[in-house]
């Protein structure tokens, strides 16, 4: 039972290590879409185009459809997809935002 013990905590700890040297092996090779990444998740609804640029930078690529502008921001390239946010044309509120990938949003202001 001691060995099964040891053995459990060790493949734990090896795990663990993977897992923090793997990030910051993504961090060492992208330091700006690490950031974006991590940053994406403290924007709150109501944030406006202004304050997407503001924390994120400029985006990448927009694209304006419908009233709506879809910006695409540097994300790292292990990310599954590009930190996205769908923009009100007219009044520069931020409608959707997506920062892990592009199924759910991280949040939505649409009902």
């Amino acid at each position: 039972m001691k060995k099964l013990a040891f053995a459990a905590i060790l493949i734990c700890l090896i795990l663990y290590g993977w897992t923090v040297w793997y990030d910051r092996s993504l961090k060492r090779s992208d330091p700006f879409g690490h950031r974006n990444l991590k940053l994406c998740a403290e924007i709150h609804p109501g944030a406006g185009e202004a304050d997407l640029t503001a924390t994120l930078g400029a985006p990448e690529r927009t694209e304006e459809a419908g009233g709506v502008r879809r910006l695409s921001f540097h994300t790292l390239s292990a990310a599954s997809a590009p930190i996205q946010a769908e923009v009100d044309a007219a009044t520069g509120k931020v409608l959707v935002l997506r920062c892990r990938d592009e199924g759910a949003p991280t949040w939505s202001l649409r009902p």
